[in-house]
């Protein structure tokens, strides 16, 4: 089938005005619920699925685990910190407060089944956490020490995920049957005394079924030197070739923190959103902007699309991640920086407006006493509502005139109903450190999401929830940069598949919906990055994942 049948996501232009908080794309007709629902559509493949009965249904390219049971539900979520019973290990090192270290990984990577990750702290090797019956055990990795942030997917196509670790020695650390092997990653002729390869982020950028990746450069010296951001093409058995005629010179040398792909205009094509900070040690410039900036990928073709987004904000950015926080069916993001974070939500037209402070998402005080590293967008309580998850932490390098060093709070806002977020750290979150990235994962399996935050001076956290709620939920396992669409309750609900978890933190590509009090799933159907469509169309019980080939 041609691309245009498959692709079922909205395009600008043709929406619905009667939809809250704001027109619907096209494509989308208003739900009950204020939010916005897919128009039926005749493309679904509905496959062989048979009558849910609780045994898990079939079909050729959906596999369906088994329904996980909540006999006894704990009236609101509860989390626990429980790093050191479950034996997550220190650092080695006490570092200085503000460093950029403390990236962690988390996936199934000797897919037994439960999930391991991997911590990344300065001036030691890389720590595996294998998870075992009473928790985890640890061990060092024969790679870099080095270690500013990582990418993560299937760099090789054997099925399992692989590591691109940011730094200023950036390798690759394949994940084999037979153990981790690293090799190095090419580095960019543009890197200037005192830059590094501050992380590399994966995407099929020109859909040929292998892993490229976009470099994020950035300046770590006092004279303002910077490097061009790069892109790498994959070769299909890890190894990547640069190119470095891509990204625009305007706008590519800066100093760069982090970056997002999305399909900003779902026309089937991953497009990539690219955070940089202000750095106060370059000089101002009129022909290279310090400012987030987004490439428009077109048919595997990066283009400057400021202009159209409208997301060219200066802005002390330090980390970006992606959902669909008002239900109307476009990519919104979460923006972490300095003094105040920001909740962009796509409009009709496919330009961004922050909407942080008016909907009570923004976690800091709009000092510059405040910032944020690692932000998600995340339905910690299953109701079906995205809620923010925040890492704060210290400000400055020690080489500053005045530092700032004090602890922040990692902060959770919940979206109690759309477009209005409020603090939520009386479930179990509010600690106090110097904060970096985030992961939300199901670690004990009880079909919450458990988080893991890491602490640039010490040990991270592993916040448990003590036990399920009346809340059901579906999580959609599914390739690297899918979309994923559920329908639940009369409307239907979108996700990204991406291994990208805000600033430093990677996970698996894995879809969590929230579903409240609705028990069924009565559809789903899932955009594979190719273009292809899987799906179904026969109710199905939540509490379970379904795992899309």
């Amino acid at each position: 089938m041609l691309r245009s049948t498959l692709i079922l996501l909205p395009a600008f232009g043709l929406g619905c005005s009667q939809a809250k908080p704001g027109p619907c794309a096209s494509g989308y007709v208003p739900d009950p619920q204020g939010g916005c629902t897919v128009v039926a559509s005749g493309d679904l493949d509905t496959g062989s699925i048979q009558e849910d009965t609780g045994a898990p249904p079939t079909q050729a390219r959906m596999h369906f685990g088994p329904v996980v049971s909540c006999t006894d539900p704990m009236a609101a979520v509860s989390y626990v910190d429980k790093a050191v019973e479950w034996g997550i290990a220190a650092p080695a090192f006490t570092l200085d407060e503000h460093t950029e270290a403390a990236a962690v990984a988390v996936a199934d990577f000797d897919r037994d089944g439960d999930l391991d990750l991997i911590l990344f702290y300065r001036d030691e090797p890389p720590v595996l956490h294998t998870r075992e019956s009473t928790g985890f055990v640890s061990s060092h990795l024969d790679a870099s020490s080095e270690v500013t942030q990582i990418g993560m997917a299937d760099l090789d196509g054997d099925g399992r995920l692989d590591l691109l670790i940011g730094g200023f020695e950036p390798s690759v650390l394949l994940n084999t049957a037979t153990g981790w092997q690293a090799q190095s990653f090419p580095v960019s002729s543009f890197s200037a005394p005192g830059s590094v390869t501050k992380s590399i982020h994966p995407m099929d950028i020109d859909q040929d079924g292998i892993q490229d990746a976009y470099v994020l450069m950035s300046a770590m010296d006092t004279a303002g030197s910077a490097a061009m951001d790069v892109i790498a093409w994959g070769m299909g058995d890890g190894s990547f070739l640069l190119d470095e005629a891509v990204i625009p010179p305007e706008w590519g040398h800066q100093k760069g923190f982090d970056v997002q792909w999305l399909d900003w205009d779902q026309d089937g094509w991953q497009d990539v959103f690219v955070v940089n900070e202000l750095d106060p040690s370059a000089a101002p410039s009129d022909s290279k902007h310090q400012a987030s900036f987004l490439l428009r990928n077109n048919m595997g073709n990066l283009e400057l699309a400021n202009e159209a987004c409208r997301c060219d904000l200066s802005v002390d950015g330090m980390g970006v991640s992606l959902g669909d926080t008002n239900r109307d069916g476009r990519p919104d993001l979460y923006l972490t920086a300095t003094a105040k974070n920001l909740l962009l939500e796509q409009q009709e037209d496919g330009s961004y407006a922050d909407l942080g402070q008016s909907t009570g998402a923004d976690t800091l005080d709009g000092t510059i006493r405040s910032m944020a590293w690692g932000g998600i967008l995340v339905d910690f309580d299953n109701d079906g509502l995205l809620d923010v998850a925040v890492a704060e932490g210290d400000l400055w390098h020690a080489f500053s005139e005045n530092p700032i060093v004090l602890d922040m709070p990692f902060n959770v806002r919940r979206q109690v109903s759309l477009g209005h977020f409020e603090e939520a750290n009386s479930h179990g979150f509010g600690q106090m450190g110097s904060w970096r990235s985030i992961v939300a994962a199901d670690h004990n399996q009880d079909g919450l999401l458990d988080f893991i935050v890491t602490d640039v001076e010490g040990r991270p956290m592993l916040l448990l929830s003590e036990g399920c709620t009346a809340n059901s939920w579906l999580e959609v396992a599914a390739p690297h940069g899918s979309t994923v669409e559920i329908e639940v309750g009369g409307s239907w609900r979108v996700g990204w598949a991406t291994t990208a978890s805000g600033f430093g933190a990677v996970s698996e590509s894995v879809v969590h919906f929230g579903l409240g009090e609705h028990p069924t799933v009565d559809a789903i159907r899932v955009i594979l990055p190719d273009g292809e469509l899987v799906s179904m169309s026969q109710a199905v019980s939540g509490r379970r994942r379904v795992t899309v080939e």
